[in-house]
């Protein structure tokens, strides 16, 4: 069959796939990466950082789009923040497909890598 098939064979199984709900330690207890994209407030990213650390396993990488707030900042309260980065796209992220990847002063080099 043709890609037009395909695609919809695919949104067919997509809602299999996924899982909704509003508990914070279950979505993330088999995560190996995760993407924060909250509001660039200081004091809800550092807290956000400090429970998706404490709730994903430890070898997860936890991002963050902020363009505003550093790394270092939002690593404060973080048990590993040695896995913790900036992950932010290029705009527009449909025509430039790059990420810049920063770290804070405890993320680990391999983090960045």
């Amino acid at each position: 069959m043709g890609r037009g098939n395909e695609a919809g064979t695919c949104a067919r199984r997509l809602p299999d796939r996924l899982k909704f709900t509003s508990d914070l330690p279950q979505a993330l207890a088999d995560a190996d990466f995760v993407q924060e994209n909250a509001p660039e407030r200081p004091e809800l990213k550092v807290k956000l950082f400090a429970d998706i650390d404490d709730a994903t396993p430890p070898e997860a990488i936890i991002a963050s789009s902020s363009s505003g707030i550093t790394m270092s900042e939002m690593q404060v309260q973080c048990r590993r923040p040695e896995r913790t980065v900036i992950g932010h796209p290029f705009n527009p992220p449909h025509v430039i497909p790059l990420v810049e990847v920063v770290g804070g002063t405890k993320t680990a080099p391999e983090t960045i890598r």
